[in-house]
């Protein structure tokens, strides 16, 4: 399962709807990773109650604070903003029943938790465009691993969970500003959300591994 959390700020608000994300989620990124595995891998919108129910987006979502505007760095400030996120997301998604293992961690290949930042996205656009994020994937344990009904959510845990993060806007010129693409998405959350995962296998092992599978069943 994949949620979204769509977030914006004090100083920035945000440019795209939530119903473009949940099109993002539900129809771009699925298709991609079910092309990708022949079909043998499923990336479905998690049940939430936000806007359009169970579409897999919780958002957007106003916290009190500003953008962190951390450009092409990503570490505690980016990580922070993700906790918050989380936090303010929890009224919205049971947690809890993403803990399949029952091992009180919500891992990622269990659920995929992503965190759209409203404004731009700097590994798009670089400098030209602010306040941005870098794209990123990592985890909430330097910041303390926010519990949420019940369940740790964000941690490393032995690489099994994590969170990934993208700025809402690609954009490197006056004419092709766009909503974030599938590009650097399906790229950081490859080792995020596979519950089809072998252990240390990351989502380029996964689909190498397939296209074997296919070569030799042929």
């Amino acid at each position: 399962k994949i949620l979204f959390i769509l977030v914006k700020s004090n100083d920035r608000g945000n440019y795209y709807s939530a119903a473009k994300f949940a099109t993002l989620s539900k129809s771009n990124i699925k298709a991609y990773y079910s092309k990708a595995s022949y079909g043998k891998v499923t990336l479905n919108p998690a049940a939430e109650s936000h806007g359009t129910a169970n579409d897999g987006v919780v958002g957007w979502i106003k916290l009190n604070r500003n953008h962190p505007n951390t450009q092409n760095n990503s570490g505690n400030a980016n990580a922070l903003l993700t906790k918050q996120a989380i936090l303010a997301a929890n009224k919205y998604v049971n947690f809890a029943a993403y803990d399949t293992n029952g091992d009180g961690y919500v891992d990622s290949h269990e659920l995929a938790v992503v965190v759209i930042v409203a404004g731009w996205e700097y590994s798009y656009g670089g400098a030209a465009y602010s306040p941005s994020v870098w794209g990123h994937k990592w985890s909430l344990d330097s910041v303390g691993i926010p519990v949420v009904d019940g369940k740790y959510v964000g941690a490393y845990h032995n690489g099994n969970g994590g969170y990934a993060q993208y700025g809402e806007i690609h954009q490197n010129n006056a004419s092709n500003k766009h909503i974030a693409t599938i590009g650097i998405m399906v790229h950081e959350l490859g080792p995020v959300s596979y519950t089809h995962l072998r252990a240390h296998e990351t989502v380029l092992d996964l689909v190498c591994r397939l296209l074997l599978e296919k070569k030799n069943s042929q």
